[in-house]
């Protein structure tokens, strides 16, 4: 019976029988200067390949970097990094620590050359764009400070060369402020609505009224953090359009309504579709806080037409079209959207994520400087 359990040599995975971590390793680094963009996944598909590499272990993964600086190697590891947000995402920071550390030896030893300020630039907005874009977004100030610690007096500073590094800043507020709103602390159901029904009275200075109201000042601090984060990056060309959206949004959240529509009509987006929808759906969203609600119709549908099948443009739209009694046109869009067999294609969904839209592109163009 024991033998039937143990498992037969040819059906140990590959990665079980692989002599050490750097032989992996130098074989996924050959395949990528080669030019096999499959080879990580055809290598490293499951969570488990990627536990048996042990990069949990920062040492492992330093010692194979090792102390001379080869662009390849730092290719690779953001390659891995991005890789693994597929299948091994508890793996994903390792890689980003670990490559960002070897980037910043090679700085300070002088190793990087003129033709390394590029590579350098599009690894870092795509290490960020994947803490932006998944589970390690919380990370995303810690991975900013450790290349360019943020001085007391202007926590929004840019220290050196890429605006998209400021946006980034101020992106991961708003990610914090996202992720520690305080409708998340709240019950279904409110304390008082229940105490009041069961006629029962407690006489609590810790109370939860008191404990929100906290929680409320907390967040409204976050948002104004966020907003100057906004104000700064929206003064550099690169990065006006986007950080002025994004401004008018948080502007729109602490109850600054008319700057919130100046900040989001400042907003020239370009050939960025993304932006371009954002822009016309918290217009939106912000006529409708003024209750001018046709005027917030014809905005929803200025963002329907960068993305026809968007749900929240959609959404919008027929509420919009409710409030200014035109019922029976919501009725026929809500039961036509209802219809539909599928629900793709909301860049709103890509509003939270950020940079993570990008990191595709920018991969390839690391790819471009390695090969």
């Amino acid at each position: 019976m024991a033998c039937g359990l143990a498992a037969a040599p040819w059906q140990t995975p590959v990665w079980a029988r692989a002599p050490a971590q750097r032989a992996v390793l130098d074989a996924l680094l050959a395949a990528y200067v080669a030019g096999d963009d499959d080879a990580i996944a055809r290598i490293l598909p499951r969570s488990g390949e990627y536990h048996a590499l042990r990069v949990a272990d920062p040492r492992r993964l330093e010692r194979w970097l090792g102390p001379k600086w080869e662009r390849p190697k730092a290719g690779l590891v953001i390659e891995l990094a991005a890789a693994s947000t597929r299948v091994a995402p508890q793996y994903t920071r390792f890689f980003l620590d670990a490559g960002r550390a070897y980037i910043l030896r090679a700085e300070r030893a002088g190793a990087l050359g003129a033709s390394d300020a590029g590579f350098v630039r599009l690894w870092h907005r795509a290490a960020l764009g994947l803490l932006q874009g998944g589970v390690h977004a919380g990370l995303a100030e810690e991975y900013l400070d450790a290349l360019h610690p943020a001085p007391v007096s202007d926590p929004m500073a840019v220290t050196e060369g890429d605006p998209r590094l400021l946006l980034a800043r101020a992106i991961a507020i708003e990610q914090r402020c996202w992720l520690r709103r305080p409708i998340l602390d709240d019950a279904d159901i409110g304390v008082a609505t229940l105490m009041k029904a069961a006629r029962l009275t407690v006489r609590d200075p810790g109370s939860p009224a008191r404990a929100r109201a906290t929680r409320d000042e907390e967040h409204r601090i976050c948002l104004q953090e966020a907003a100057q984060g906004f104000t700064a990056a929206a003064r550099l060309a690169e990065t006006r359009a986007e950080a002025q959206v994004r401004l008018g949004w948080m502007q729109f959240q602490l109850g600054q309504v008319r700057e919130a529509f100046e900040s989001l009509d400042r907003a020239d987006a370009g050939e960025d579709a993304a932006v371009a929808y954002w822009a016309a759906l918290f217009r939106g969203r912000v006529l409708d806080g003024l209750r001018r609600h046709a005027d917030a119709a014809e905005q929803y549908r200025l963002a329907l037409a960068v993305a026809p099948a968007a749900q929240s443009a959609t959404v919008g739209l027929t509420l919009a079209l409710f409030r200014s009694d035109r019922t029976a046109e919501a009725d026929e869009l809500a039961r036509e959207y209802r219809s539909r067999e599928s629900i793709t294609g909301d860049p709103w969904w890509d509003y939270a994520t950020a940079d993570r839209r990008f990191v595709e592109g920018w991969l390839r163009q690391v790819r471009s400087t390695v090969r």
